[in-house]
């Protein structure tokens, strides 16, 4: 439940990116910054689908855990 819940907080964190203008971009890493939050958007959306399926916690906190390293290093 826990887990779940901060990834929904996480999630509304990407909409609210989104759906920003960010301005102060240039319009090329607005939009990589859009492309990359979509593509994470869809990875909490799924880890949230496994947990409520009955998926295993500790796998899918390891796995978001894992591309959350790979999104920073990326940006």
């Amino acid at each position: 439940m826990a887990l779940a819940r901060r990834l929904s907080e996480l999630r509304q964190g990407c909409s609210v990116l989104l759906l920003s203008e960010h301005r102060q971009l240039q319009e090329g890493q607005r939009n990589w910054l859009h492309k990359e939050y979509l593509r994470w958007a869809d990875e909490i959306d799924k880890a949230v689908r496994e947990l409520e399926s009955g998926g295993n916690p500790s796998d899918t906190r390891s796995r978001i855990d894992g591309q959350m390293r790979e999104l920073l290093i990326r940006s």
